[in-house]
């Protein structure tokens, strides 16, 4: 306005040239306003850019990093045919198998490659750890070379045991000692009854193709990208059936008391035990913590049967592995609630002959994606 003024003094006897004067400060006002205003936003922006840097930097900092699940599997293009609902939750994928009114949950496993076995320092402690309860046990007997393996293909596995309810659904029968409760996984079934089972079940569901998982595919779906003795850590062997580690994710020797239960079997000689029980069996699934892809009691509980046959394992680099053509045991897995603590490893091995049934040999349905 001052402008303004001072054009009206100057231009006092012509109007038109005072009016046009004033037109002309207020655009120039305007202009400059928006320049600064640009200017302004430009700073901003810089400034945020510069900060979203430093943020960027900080958490691509090896030490910042902060541990985290392994990448999930790949979004799933189609429903199974077999699967009556699928999702996907904080562990990934998942479909459900219904069977008449039971139903299963199963996990989609993606494609990889992980290091199967274990190191020498891994071993050499779960051998010490088996001396305590089997003093003739070999030095050596807990040795899974560690070596590359190459998984091509994504599959599903059951985020638990087989329970005997689902069991029942498709063969009729219960053949489980533990069975007051339904839930429970299903065991004292042999290898061969498990793959009897398995094809009434794909009799049930044509082009299901649930089968057992073979060797690698139990141990890369444990580990979950780990690379620890257990998924929840390495473990430290307190006594012979002492190990803190496998108590948040496993029911094993030192944990698996359940009072009161008159068909649990007596376990008041088992010694060094982490909670002194005197009787102990099998519990519901679930009832301890997942991996980080949403699998329960893959460590523990019961044993699992794969569908390998138990053979010497080589270091080298292998894709797709399926053992050993012919022999005498079939591969176990995971250990189980009688079991000390060295057999409940993501690497421990063992094996049975394919008719041998027993309390705690139960195993987990596997199928083709």
């Amino acid at each position: 306005m001052g402008g303004c003024i001072l054009l009206s003094s100057v231009a006092a006897g012509r109007p038109e040239l005072s009016v046009i004067g004033c037109v002309v400060i207020v655009a120039l006002v305007v202009i400059i306003y928006f320049v600064n205003f640009i200017t302004n936003d430009i700073k901003n922006n810089r400034h945020k850019q510069a900060a979203a840097a430093k943020v960027i930097v900080i958490q691509d900092s090896p030490n910042k990093i902060e541990p985290k699940a392994p990448t999930p599997p790949n979004p799933l293009l189609a429903k199974p045919e077999w699967a009556s609902h699928v999702g996907t939750d904080q562990y990934g994928i998942y479909a459900i198998l219904t069977i008449y009114d039971k139903k299963q949950l199963f996990r989609q496993i993606p494609a990889g490659t992980f290091i199967m076995g274990c190191d020498d320092a891994e071993s050499d402690a779960a051998w010490v750890n088996r001396k305590r309860t089997f003093t003739d046990a070999p030095h050596g007997s807990c040795l899974s070379p560690q070596h590359i393996v190459k998984l091509t293909s994504p599959f599903w596995i059951a985020d638990t045991p087989c329970t005997q309810e689902f069991w029942h659904e498709v063969m009729g029968s219960n053949p489980s000692k533990f069975n007051d409760d339904l839930r429970k996984p299903v065991e004292q079934v042999s290898w061969e009854d498990c793959k009897n089972m398995l094809s009434s079940l794909n009799r049930l569901r044509p082009g299901l193709k649930a089968r057992f998982p073979t060797e690698a595919e139990w141990e890369y779906s444990c580990r979950a990208g780990t690379t620890t003795a257990t998924y929840n850590g390495d473990i430290a062997y307190i006594g012979a059936r002492n190990a803190p580690a496998l108590d948040a994710i496993a029911w094993y020797s030192g944990n698996s008391g359940l009072p009161g239960r008159a068909m649990a079997i007596d376990s008041t000689g088992w010694s060094e035990k982490q909670y002194d029980h005197k009787r102990a069996c099998t519990q519901l699934p679930r009832g301890k913590l997942p991996n980080m892809w949403g699998l329960y009691d893959m460590i523990g509980h019961v044993w699992e049967w794969c569908a390998d046959w138990l053979g010497p394992i080589m270091k080298i680099t292998v894709s797709d592995p399926l053992g050993p053509e012919s022999g005498t045991y079939r591969v176990n897995r995971g250990g189980s609630f009688a079991s000390i603590p060295s057999f409940c490893r993501s690497a421990a091995r063992s094996g049975d002959k394919p008719d041998s049934k027993g309390l705690s040999q139960g195993f987990r349905i596997c199928i083709s994606a």
